[in-house]
């Protein structure tokens, strides 16, 4: 080949690559030879065999130097593979075998030489670099997104990503037909990112190794740039290795699956999530001021909301108004998807704002964070370790079935834990076995009202003052440590996590479902009590008993009404339908017994009836009626008599041998004094009755001591 030409193909290939904006070459030269022996070939692992329609050829191969020289190389006819020894110079990591194409590919991993020939790439590993990615290049987003392209068209066998990357713009890899993914990468944005990298369709594909993606770095909210670092979706038993996220407005893992729109992350594993500064929340949070809030629904229902005119609204996007809370004085609060009016910037959380509180105030919101995992169908999520640090939210838990994860570290964070997706929802389980907590406002919140088959062990320091219940209503003084769990602990079987705690006695609450894995202690002074029953729970973990408690609104906290239990379907209480409990006269204790093999529910009123020393006088001269337990023991008639009166005898409530009264005549009046039948007590006279389970017998009777100090017999 003469020297100037081969000086005028050099400078022109410095030409193109300067007007292309393509990193300089310290070399191009594109010699090309056509003999496989004595000559150094490309480091990648590759086929020389394949061609573009499958077919297998004997053929010659050419050794050429760079990728982008081979626009002007002419290569002869009778060589079908093309060996690279770089993609912008030799050496740089880009080098690749081709196979001659009959037509032009439809993927990215092309090139044309001059005569006119197409090129497609033919290795069974494929890196970035092979097109063209320059680690620490100003952008390196075009070159990488061809090497996903690539490979979301053509089953490579295995793609590489690794080095330290600038982009200015999201990637998105389809994971639909390469199997094995391999990262050892660092993407970092040097524009404003939506999305940095989003993986679809990767079901039971691998993404081994550390995939990071980092936000422009700033710490505070208002500075960043970036909205969400890695989008996961539709890559159901997928299995991801280290995931890195920093510096993002919303959340640093974002994962979605919903079977309406086909997709399905079931199953997926990540061996680590490990997120810093993701989110709004108390420190750098999204905030503003609230005005006109008005509370609707009614006490005691998951429908009360107060609405709030705002002067900042979240942002639009899903992944915000799906899940989303609000801060008002140290109070967190729920904001649901249909809570949002932004055509008049109004808002609606849920539970109700305190009127202490007033009609205005400052908020923030509360969104984003380390991981999210939201949808039906994005279930039992496996999760080696997760660690967040200055999140917004650690772990939101928003799928049917939650995750399960190994290890949870949360720190300096809004919230540590989010069970369930919304207060009204559906959340079936959840396992997190190692849960650490260190300076976040709350460590875990519940938002959802079915029955949450969760275990949580809390191998540190868990505060059950930063746990909360967001699906019951607070009625009043809903302070942001109000409230919390019926049940925290380490593999305790079934837990009802914050079932309501009772409430005031104006609330509209009238039934009380209860069952052996759970008491609590009720502000209620009465209550028609349907008892439940688990057999699973009560043959898989002991549960056969439980005490319930209830403080009333009478004198001594005592309860004023009456408390009715009835027995599930198939059961008896007490050996009868109901049992009915009343007349108390201080707070009171049930204790609660299940026979299995009789489906009989025992209730023993352990405390409440016992009764202060007292004396109860009858001063009125009328007819009176004794009450157990209401009544004293102790009764003394001082009413002068003008006429024959009764005493009647209740027997409600009354307990053989337990219910009896002593009653003391103390005037000398001549008209007689009737006690329930048994006996006519006359002036300065006294009689004793006790009930044996059917009636009440007379078992004393005598005469007072006079004023001389003899008794009359």
């Amino acid at each position: 080949m003469p020297a100037i030409l081969e000086i005028t193909r050099r400078a022109l290939l410095q030409v193109l690559a300067v007007i292309s904006g393509l990193p300089t070459q310290s070399k191009l030269d594109s010699s090309s030879y056509l003999t496989d022996n004595g000559n150094q070939r490309s480091a990648a692992v590759c086929s020389d065999t394949e061609s573009s329609s499958g077919q297998t050829k004997a053929s010659n191969i050419g050794y050429f130097e760079t990728f982008v020289g081979m626009s002007l190389e002419v290569v002869p006819a009778s060589v079908n593979v093309v060996e690279l020894n770089g993609y912008w110079t030799a050496g740089d990591g880009g080098g690749a075998t081709y196979t001659r194409a009959v037509r032009e590919p439809e993927h990215d991993g092309k090139f044309q030489s001059c005569d006119g020939a197409w090129w497609e790439l033919n290795c069974s590993e494929v890196t970035a670099q092979m097109f063209g990615a320059v680690e620490n290049s100003e952008d390196a987003h075009e070159h990488i997104q061809g090497f996903l392209n690539y490979t979301s068209l053509v089953n490579c066998g295995k793609a590489k990503l690794f080095g330290n990357f600038l982009i200015s713009k999201g990637l998105h890899l389809d994971a639909s037909k390469t199997a094995n993914y391999e990262f050892s990468v660092n993407l970092r944005a040097s524009a404003p990112i939506d999305i940095m990298f989003k993986i679809s369709n990767g079901i039971r594909m691998r993404f081994d190794g550390r995939l990071a993606v980092y936000g422009e770095p700033f710490t505070r909210y208002q500075d960043r740039t970036c909205r969400i670092g890695l989008y996961i979706f539709n890559c159901g038993r997928a299995h991801f290795g280290d995931l890195y996220a920093r510096y993002f407005t919303q959340w640093g893992v974002f994962q979605f699956g919903q079977t309406k729109s086909g997709s399905n992350n079931s199953l997926a594993r990540f061996e680590s999530v490990s997120c810093i500064n993701c989110g709004s929340f108390k420190r750098f949070p999204l905030s503003g001021r609230f005005r006109n809030a008005n509370n609707q629904g009614k006490p005691g229902s998951s429908a009360q909301t107060t609405t709030l005119t705002v002067d900042t609204m979240p942002p639009l996007d899903f992944e915000v108004r799906q899940l989303c809370c609000l801060v008002i004085d140290n109070r967190l609060y729920h904001i649901a998807s249909t809570d949002f009016s932004d055509s008049d910037s109004r808002i609606s959380v849920f539970p109700w704002i305190d009127s202490s509180d007033g009609t205005s105030g400052d908020f923030f919101y509360v969104f984003g964070g380390a991981l999210a995992t939201v949808g039906n169908d994005n279930n039992v999520i496996d999760i080696g370790q997760l660690d967040a640090y200055g999140c917004a939210v650690g772990l939101w838990d928003a799928g049917l079935y939650g995750v399960i994860a190994r290890g949870v570290v949360t720190q300096s964070c809004g919230i540590g834990l989010v069970i369930g997706r919304t207060r009204t929802g559906s959340h079936k389980s959840s396992s997190v076995d190692g849960f650490y907590c260190e300076g976040n406002t709350l460590d875990i919140v519940q938002l959802t009202n079915s029955d949450v088959n969760t275990t949580i062990n809390c191998t540190y320091e868990t505060d059950l003052r930063k746990c909360i219940n967001m699906s019951s209503p607070r009625l009043k003084n809903n302070f942001l440590k109000e409230g919390g769990f019926a049940s925290l602990g380490v593999l305790n079987g079934k837990h009802y996590f914050g079932d309501k705690a009772g409430g005031n006695a104006a609330d509209n609450y009238k039934l009380l479902n209860i069952g052996p894995d759970i008491s609590n202690i009720y502000l209620r002074d009465g209550w028609t009590i349907y008892l439940s029953v688990n057999l699973d729970v009560s043959r898989l973990f002991g549960h056969d008993a439980f005490p319930i408690f209830f403080i009333g609104s009478g004198a001594n906290q005592r309860p004023t009404g009456t408390f009715v239990f009835k027995p599930p379907l198939g059961w008896t209480v007490n050996g009868d339908k109901a049992v009915a409990f009343s007349g108390f006269s201080g707070p009171v204790t049930f204790l609660v017994k299940y026979h299995f093999a009789a489906s009989n529910i025992q209730v023993s009123l352990a405390a409440g009836r016992e009764l202060s020393p007292s004396v109860t006088e009858l001063s009125e001269d009328t007819d009176s009626t004794l009450f157990p337990w209401v009544t004293s023991e102790t009764v003394i008639q001082t009413a002068m008599l003008s006429a024959d009166r009764v005493l009647t005898l209740s027997d409600f409530n009354a307990l053989a041998g337990r219910t009896r009264f002593k009653i003391s005549r103390l005037d000398a009046g001549q008209f007689a004094l009737s006690v329930g039948g048994l006996v006519e007590l006359t002036g300065s006279s006294w009689c004793e009755v006790v009930y044996d389970g059917s009636r009440y017998v007379l078992v004393a009777l005598g005469k007072l001591y006079d004023a001389g100090g003899s008794a009359g017999k």
